[in-house]
């Protein structure tokens, strides 16, 4: 029963991370990443994949 009152907060975390990942997929083709998603690690995990992949030119 302890998780009772807790129901209205435990889905946020699945949404937050959803749309982490959503935002990841379509801005750099990262398909997964392991939680917990902290600053460090999403800026690496974008750096690594804008490094892999080749820049397009401004026009």
């Amino acid at each position: 029963m302890k998780g009772i009152g807790e129901a209205g907060t435990i889905a946020s975390t699945a949404a937050v991370a959803s749309a982490v990942m959503d935002a990841l997929w379509h801005e750099c083709g990262i398909a997964h990443l392991d939680m917990p998603y902290t600053a460090e690690k999403v800026w690496k995990a974008i750096r690594d994949a804008r490094g892999a992949q080749p820049q397009a030119a401004d026009d």
